[in-house]
């Protein structure tokens, strides 16, 4: 799938909503039925009407999940193409994720990208947006062996590029 620009488009590249952010912010609550989603800055975006379903689990604990307007499946996250879509239809239009289907180059610059990330995310302040007391990163664990892991495949790639290039001298 080729956008406008003539560029190759993947599911990374196009702007999203979550669930998690709206549950975490207030939005979305265990009554709400319908929510409004906005794709852009404020007043500027694109507002679209989305349904929210709710799974309730016997300990009173319970996940939300956007209602697909595509496909009419629960979706943790919403992304835009031409509207509002999950996953699973992104794939369906042929839009699928930088990592698992781009060139090799691409695919080192999201690696690049993600290492990035990760290291910011172990630079920086808390995750989550109520952070439980006394704890500054949750997952600090996973990232670092996440990066760490990362971090040695580049160095690998770094040791074959220099051991082929002293053959060819």
């Amino acid at each position: 799938m080729t956008s406008m620009s003539g560029h190759r488009l993947f599911q990374d590249d196009l702007p999203s909503v979550s669930i998690s952010r709206l549950r975490a912010y207030g939005v979305v609550t265990s009554e709400t039925r319908l929510v409004e989603i906005v794709f852009g800055e404020s007043d500027d975006g694109l507002r679209r009407e989305v349904k929210v379903v709710h799974r309730r689990f016997p300990n009173g604990g319970e996940w939300s999940f956007f209602l697909c307007p595509v496909c009419d499946r629960p979706a943790r996250i919403l992304k835009l193409h031409e509207k509002p879509m999950c996953r699973r239809c992104c794939l369906r239009e042929g839009i699928g994720y930088r990592a698992s289907s781009g060139t090799p180059v691409e695919r080192d610059v999201a690696r690049v990208a993600r290492l990035h990330k990760l290291r910011e995310l172990l630079d920086g302040g808390p995750v989550r947006l109520h952070p439980r007391p006394g704890r500054r990163l949750d997952r600090r664990w996973s990232l670092t062996v996440s990066w760490r892991r990362g971090m040695i495949r580049e160095r690998e790639d770094l040791l074959r590029l220099r051991h082929s290039g002293l053959k060819l001298q």
